[in-house]
């Protein structure tokens, strides 16, 4: 079941091992005020919840389950991973940028 998740989740999304690494905002955000919040990419439906400090959880609409895996922010670069996809993107303290697309907080 996993693994057909991290399938559908690499084909919804765009994640995958490879990407392009996300260069840091001209203001960084503070990693604490993302925690408690989610953040919607609209283009595929999918998601993100920032549950703690740490923990980052990724929906996707043709999922069942959501996934979970740690991430972090360092001067406004999110990086982390979920499964076996890895992400990053950026804050800057107003918006989430995540594999180069613009979130819209939730």
């Amino acid at each position: 079941l996993f693994a057909a998740l991290s399938i559908v989740f690499m084909l919804t999304s765009g994640f995958g091992c490879s990407g392009t690494s996300s260069t840091a905002p001209k203001a960084a955000g503070d990693p604490a005020a993302l925690v408690g919040t989610s953040w919607l990419d609209p283009g595929s439906n999918t998601v993100y919840t920032f549950k703690d400090g740490a923990t980052l959880e990724v929906k996707l609409s043709a999922a069942p389950q959501p996934v979970q895996g740690p991430y972090s922010v360092e001067n406004g670069v999110i990086s982390g991973a979920t499964g076996m996809q890895s992400f990053d993107g950026t804050w800057d303290g107003k918006s989430v940028t995540m594999r180069g697309k613009a979130l819209t907080k939730q």
